[in-house]
Protein backbone atom coordinates (compact mmCIF):
# COMPACT_ATOMS: atom_id res chain seq x y z
CA UNK A 1 0.00 0.00 0.00
CA UNK A 2 1.36 3.42 -0.95
CA UNK A 3 1.91 5.58 2.11
CA UNK A 4 -0.11 8.77 2.52
CA UNK A 5 3.00 10.87 1.86
CA UNK A 6 3.74 9.04 -1.40
CA UNK A 7 0.11 9.34 -2.44
CA UNK A 8 0.36 13.09 -2.13
CA UNK A 9 3.56 13.12 -4.19
CA UNK A 10 2.34 10.95 -7.05
CA UNK A 11 -1.39 11.71 -6.86
CA UNK A 12 -1.55 15.23 -5.37
CA UNK A 13 -5.12 15.87 -6.53
CA UNK A 14 -6.61 12.41 -6.25
CA UNK A 15 -6.29 10.31 -3.10
CA UNK A 16 -8.38 8.74 -0.37
CA UNK A 17 -11.10 10.67 1.45
CA UNK A 18 -10.10 11.14 5.09
CA UNK A 19 -13.54 9.97 6.21
CA UNK A 20 -14.59 7.08 3.96
CA UNK A 21 -11.22 6.21 2.33
CA UNK A 22 -12.69 6.21 -1.17
CA UNK A 23 -10.74 8.12 -3.80
CA UNK A 24 -11.64 11.78 -3.62
CA UNK A 25 -10.49 14.68 -5.75
CA UNK A 26 -9.46 17.80 -3.85
CA UNK A 27 -11.28 21.08 -4.43
CA UNK A 28 -9.96 24.60 -3.91
CA UNK A 29 -13.21 25.68 -2.27
CA UNK A 30 -12.56 23.03 0.37
CA UNK A 31 -9.02 24.38 0.99
CA UNK A 32 -7.56 21.39 -0.82
CA UNK A 33 -8.86 18.99 1.81
CA UNK A 34 -9.23 15.40 0.63
CA UNK A 35 -12.78 14.93 1.82
CA UNK A 36 -15.23 13.67 -0.77
CA UNK A 37 -18.39 15.61 -1.56
CA UNK A 38 -20.54 12.72 -0.38
CA UNK A 39 -19.04 12.90 3.10
CA UNK A 40 -19.16 16.70 3.26
CA UNK A 41 -22.87 16.55 2.48
CA UNK A 42 -23.40 14.44 5.61
CA UNK A 43 -21.85 17.06 7.93
CA UNK A 44 -24.73 18.58 9.87
CA UNK A 45 -24.44 22.37 10.00
CA UNK A 46 -25.14 24.21 13.24
CA UNK A 47 -27.99 26.29 11.87
CA UNK A 48 -31.74 26.61 12.30
CA UNK A 49 -32.81 26.95 15.92
CA UNK A 50 -29.69 27.87 17.93
CA UNK A 51 -29.03 28.74 21.56
CA UNK A 52 -29.02 32.53 21.79
CA UNK A 53 -25.89 32.38 23.98
CA UNK A 54 -23.60 29.56 22.82
CA UNK A 55 -24.98 28.88 19.34
CA UNK A 56 -25.55 25.13 19.70
CA UNK A 57 -28.63 23.56 18.07
CA UNK A 58 -31.73 23.63 20.25
CA UNK A 59 -35.34 22.60 19.78
CA UNK A 60 -37.05 25.98 19.56
CA UNK A 61 -36.47 29.53 18.43
CA UNK A 62 -35.06 32.26 20.74
CA UNK A 63 -34.18 29.87 23.55
CA UNK A 64 -31.19 28.95 25.68
CA UNK A 65 -29.69 25.45 25.72
CA UNK A 66 -29.71 23.52 28.98
CA UNK A 67 -26.12 24.47 29.81
CA UNK A 68 -26.58 28.19 29.21
CA UNK A 69 -29.90 28.22 31.07
CA UNK A 70 -28.25 27.04 34.28
CA UNK A 71 -24.82 28.70 34.02
CA UNK A 72 -23.84 32.35 33.99
CA UNK A 73 -21.09 32.06 31.38
CA UNK A 74 -18.55 34.87 31.13
CA UNK A 75 -18.33 34.83 27.33
CA UNK A 76 -20.64 37.13 25.39
CA UNK A 77 -21.68 34.68 22.68
CA UNK A 78 -20.36 31.63 20.86
CA UNK A 79 -20.96 29.91 17.53
CA UNK A 80 -19.89 26.79 15.70
CA UNK A 81 -20.00 25.47 12.15
CA UNK A 82 -21.02 21.83 12.59
CA UNK A 83 -22.93 19.66 15.02
CA UNK A 84 -20.61 17.07 16.55
CA UNK A 85 -22.40 14.07 15.08
CA UNK A 86 -21.80 11.50 12.35
CA UNK A 87 -18.90 11.74 9.92
CA UNK A 88 -17.63 15.09 11.17
CA UNK A 89 -16.59 13.33 14.38
CA UNK A 90 -14.07 11.36 12.30
CA UNK A 91 -12.60 14.61 10.98
CA UNK A 92 -12.24 16.05 14.48
CA UNK A 93 -10.65 12.83 15.75
CA UNK A 94 -8.18 12.75 12.84
CA UNK A 95 -7.25 16.37 13.47
CA UNK A 96 -6.76 15.91 17.21
CA UNK A 97 -5.19 12.49 17.51
CA UNK A 98 -3.88 11.28 14.15
CA UNK A 99 -1.53 14.08 13.17
CA UNK A 100 -3.72 15.21 10.26
CA UNK A 101 -2.93 18.89 10.83
CA UNK A 102 -4.03 19.84 7.30
CA UNK A 103 -7.63 19.28 8.37
CA UNK A 104 -7.39 22.58 10.26
CA UNK A 105 -7.30 24.31 6.85
CA UNK A 106 -10.61 22.75 5.85
CA UNK A 107 -12.31 23.50 9.17
CA UNK A 108 -10.94 27.03 9.47
CA UNK A 109 -12.20 27.93 6.00
CA UNK A 110 -15.75 27.17 7.13
CA UNK A 111 -15.20 28.81 10.54
CA UNK A 112 -13.96 31.98 8.85
CA UNK A 113 -17.09 32.16 6.69
CA UNK A 114 -19.20 31.74 9.82
CA UNK A 115 -17.32 34.49 11.65
CA UNK A 116 -17.89 36.95 8.82
CA UNK A 117 -21.67 36.57 9.27
CA UNK A 118 -21.67 37.27 13.02
CA UNK A 119 -20.79 40.97 13.23
CA UNK A 120 -18.64 40.57 16.35
CA UNK A 121 -15.81 42.82 15.13
CA UNK A 122 -13.14 41.29 17.34
CA UNK A 123 -9.77 43.00 17.80
CA UNK A 124 -7.72 39.82 17.91
CA UNK A 125 -7.96 36.05 17.99
CA UNK A 126 -6.61 33.62 20.58
CA UNK A 127 -7.26 29.97 21.35
CA UNK A 128 -7.91 27.51 24.17
CA UNK A 129 -4.44 26.52 25.40
CA UNK A 130 -3.12 23.03 26.07
CA UNK A 131 -0.90 22.10 28.98
CA UNK A 132 2.67 22.38 27.69
CA UNK A 133 3.64 18.74 28.27
CA UNK A 134 0.51 17.49 26.50
CA UNK A 135 1.13 19.79 23.56
CA UNK A 136 4.72 18.56 23.26
CA UNK A 137 3.49 14.95 23.29
CA UNK A 138 0.90 15.60 20.57
CA UNK A 139 3.16 17.91 18.60
CA UNK A 140 0.62 20.70 18.22
CA UNK A 141 -2.51 22.26 19.68
CA UNK A 142 -5.41 21.78 17.27
CA UNK A 143 -7.16 24.89 18.62
CA UNK A 144 -4.08 26.95 17.76
CA UNK A 145 -3.97 25.48 14.24
CA UNK A 146 -7.60 26.45 13.74
CA UNK A 147 -7.04 29.92 15.22
CA UNK A 148 -4.02 30.72 13.05
CA UNK A 149 -5.87 29.61 9.93
CA UNK A 150 -8.94 31.68 10.84
CA UNK A 151 -6.64 34.64 11.50
CA UNK A 152 -5.03 34.26 8.09
CA UNK A 153 -8.42 34.03 6.39
CA UNK A 154 -9.94 37.02 8.17
CA UNK A 155 -6.91 39.28 8.51
CA UNK A 156 -7.30 39.47 12.30
CA UNK A 157 -4.14 39.10 14.40
CA UNK A 158 -3.75 35.84 16.34
CA UNK A 159 -1.97 36.01 19.71
CA UNK A 160 -1.12 33.15 22.14
CA UNK A 161 -2.62 35.18 24.98
CA UNK A 162 -3.64 32.28 27.25
CA UNK A 163 -1.72 29.66 29.21
CA UNK A 164 -2.85 26.36 30.74
CA UNK A 165 -1.44 26.31 34.27
CA UNK A 166 -2.68 22.88 35.38
CA UNK A 167 -2.32 19.42 33.87
CA UNK A 168 -6.04 18.72 34.03
CA UNK A 169 -7.83 15.47 33.22
CA UNK A 170 -8.96 15.37 29.57
CA UNK A 171 -12.50 16.72 29.39
CA UNK A 172 -13.68 13.74 27.32
CA UNK A 173 -13.15 11.48 30.36
CA UNK A 174 -15.48 13.50 32.60
CA UNK A 175 -19.20 14.00 33.07
CA UNK A 176 -20.82 17.43 32.87
CA UNK A 177 -20.32 18.41 36.51
CA UNK A 178 -16.72 17.20 36.51
CA UNK A 179 -15.97 19.10 33.30
CA UNK A 180 -17.20 22.33 34.83
CA UNK A 181 -15.02 21.89 37.91
CA UNK A 182 -12.00 20.44 36.13
CA UNK A 183 -10.81 23.67 34.51
CA UNK A 184 -11.50 26.08 37.36
CA UNK A 185 -8.42 28.26 37.74
CA UNK A 186 -6.51 26.28 35.10
CA UNK A 187 -6.20 29.06 32.50
CA UNK A 188 -4.57 32.46 32.83
CA UNK A 189 -3.49 35.35 30.64
CA UNK A 190 0.16 35.36 29.62
CA UNK A 191 2.12 38.21 31.20
CA UNK A 192 3.52 38.98 27.75
CA UNK A 193 0.11 39.90 26.38
CA UNK A 194 -1.65 41.47 29.37
CA UNK A 195 -1.08 44.97 28.04
CA UNK A 196 -2.95 44.07 24.83
CA UNK A 197 -6.09 42.75 26.56
CA UNK A 198 -7.64 45.83 28.09
CA UNK A 199 -10.82 47.12 26.40
CA UNK A 200 -10.45 44.62 23.53
CA UNK A 201 -13.05 42.36 21.96
CA UNK A 202 -11.44 38.93 21.73
CA UNK A 203 -12.33 35.82 19.75
CA UNK A 204 -11.37 32.49 21.35
CA UNK A 205 -11.09 29.47 19.04
CA UNK A 206 -11.59 25.83 20.01
CA UNK A 207 -12.41 22.59 18.23
CA UNK A 208 -15.53 21.43 20.12
CA UNK A 209 -18.03 23.22 22.35
CA UNK A 210 -19.38 20.63 24.77
CA UNK A 211 -20.30 22.09 28.17
CA UNK A 212 -18.83 25.54 27.50
CA UNK A 213 -16.43 25.19 30.43
CA UNK A 214 -13.21 25.65 28.41
CA UNK A 215 -14.49 28.77 26.69
CA UNK A 216 -15.86 30.09 29.96
CA UNK A 217 -12.52 29.76 31.77
CA UNK A 218 -10.78 31.53 28.89
CA UNK A 219 -13.36 34.31 29.02
CA UNK A 220 -13.02 34.69 32.78
CA UNK A 221 -9.25 35.04 32.49
CA UNK A 222 -9.46 37.55 29.64
CA UNK A 223 -12.19 39.67 31.22
CA UNK A 224 -10.27 39.59 34.49
CA UNK A 225 -7.35 41.11 32.58
CA UNK A 226 -9.54 43.90 31.25
CA UNK A 227 -11.07 42.57 28.01
CA UNK A 228 -14.32 44.27 27.05
CA UNK A 229 -16.02 41.18 25.59
CA UNK A 230 -15.05 37.61 24.72
CA UNK A 231 -16.62 35.54 21.96
CA UNK A 232 -16.11 31.88 21.08
CA UNK A 233 -15.94 30.16 17.70
CA UNK A 234 -15.67 26.39 17.41
CA UNK A 235 -15.48 23.87 14.63
CA UNK A 236 -18.26 21.79 16.23
CA UNK A 237 -20.73 21.89 19.08
CA UNK A 238 -22.65 19.15 20.82
CA UNK A 239 -26.39 19.62 20.30
CA UNK A 240 -28.65 20.35 23.27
Amino acid sequence: MISEILKRIFYPDDFGCIVCSRRARTYKEHSGAAICDECIKTFLKADGFLCTKCGRKVGSEDSLCKMCAKNDFAFEKAASVYVYEGSVRTVVHKLKYSGEEWLANFAAAEMSKKYETLGWNCDFITFVPMYRAKERARGYNQAELLARNVAENTGIECLPALLRTKNTTPQSYLDTAERMANLTGAIKVSEEYKNKIETKRILVIDDILTTGSSLNECAKALIGAGAEKVYGLCMCSVSD
